[in-house]
Formats: structure tokens, C-alpha cells, sequence
């Protein structure tokens, strides 16, 4: 489903990131297996969606299906229940707009999600020295980390084009142009 708002080449862009993640997504689970996730991941993914504008359920799902290169693809019924349970912690909240139910952050869903950005980069830089380690005995795969993170990449140009004013979209538009030259150079490396 292509968004009409969307600048043609900031969706050339995005369609070719998720491609890429889709191809390239082996030990992420494949289409055919249904990935399991706890309760607590499941919310602080829904938590994670919510934090580039509201959305109702069905834009949630595909937020989610999307940071995740597609591997995860919850049901909206799983992602309702978990609404309730992050409605219920007052973590998100909920209002009826134009008869759909738009959900959004809470300043405590906010600060939620700030604390497990903390705890995530406090983890990823053990896991850089681990890395730096392991890449000098030659040991290191980089591989799940550029899916990782184009992933985010992904996530975060689909926040621009669904919430976006236009010019948001056109600084994005720029940036990822820049971002997509800055990759080709580092392949054409020797």
C-alpha cells in the first residue's frame, strides 16, 4: 500500500529498505513462522510505534510489522489485548476520531519508552566492546546489526511519512538521500 503523501522518491527509499530487510532477514524468522513474543516486548514495540505520532490499531500493526522487517506480524486482536494493558497502566491513551479509536503516549508511556532507550544503549555499548573484541580475532558478523538497524532506519522514515508536515518530509527526503550516497561510497570501497 503506497501513501500518496509520500514524495516518490522518499517511497523508492523506503520500499527499497524493506526489501532489502525482507531479503535479508534470515534468523529473523521467516513468513511461514509465526515469532512468538512475550507480552512485555510486544508493548514496549507498541510503545515504540506510538512515539512518532497516534495512531489507530491497524497503523500500529503495520508500524510494528515494519520495525521489525515484517518478521513480526501480530494480530490486531494480540495488539488490541496489550492496548489495554498499556491503557490500563496509563502508559498510552485513547480517543474516538472520526470513528476509530487514535491511541497515543502518555508523559509515562514517554518516559517508558525514554528508560528502555537508556537501558538499550547502555547494553549496546557492552555489546560494541564485546563486538570490537571479536572483531579483532575476526570473529565478528555484522550482518544482524545493518538489519537491526536498518529496521529502525525504516521505522523511523515511516514515522516521517505517516506524521510528517511536508516540510519534515522534505528535510527527510534530503537526508536520506544523503544517507543512501554516504552507503554507495562505503561500497565502492576497496
Amino acid at each position: 500500500m503506497q501513501n500518496p503523501q509520500l514524495p516518490s522518491e522518499l517511497r523508492d527509499i523506503f520500499d527499497s529498505v524493506k526489501q532489502m530487510i525482507s531479503n535479508n532477514s534470515t534468523g529473523f524468522g521467516t513468513k511461514d513462522t509465526p515469532v512468538k513474543v512475550a507480552p512485555e516486548a510486544l508493548q514496549n514495540s507498541i510503545l515504540a510505534a506510538l512515539a512518532s505520532g497516534d495512531k489507530n490499531l491497524a497503523q500500529i500493526v503495520r508500524a510494528i510489522g515494519v520495525a521489525s522487517g515484517k518478521t513480526l506480524k501480530p494480530s490486531d486482536g494480540t495488539v488490541s489485548l496489550e492496548l489495554d494493558s498499556l491503557l490500563e497502566r496509563s502508559l498510552v491513551e485513547s480517543e474516538l476520531f472520526e470513528d476509530r479509536k487514535v491511541f497515543r503516549l502518555t508523559e509515562s508511556g514517554s518516559a517508558h519508552l525514554a528508560s528502555l532507550d537508556q537501558a538499550t544503549d547502555s547494553s549496546e555499548n557492552e555489546a560494541s566492546e564485546t563486538e570490537t573484541t571479536q572483531r579483532h580475532s575476526g570473529a565478528s558478523d555484522c550482518s544482524n546489526n545493518i538489519l537491526t538497524a536498518s529496521a529502525k532506519f525504516a521505522n523511523a522514515v515511516s514515522g516521517i511519512a505517516q506524521s510528517g508536515d511536508r516540510n519534515q518530509k522534505m528535510r527527510a527526503t534530503e537526508l536520506v538521500d544523503e544517507v543512501t550516497r554516504k552507503l554507495y561510497k562505503i561500497l565502492a570501497e576497496d
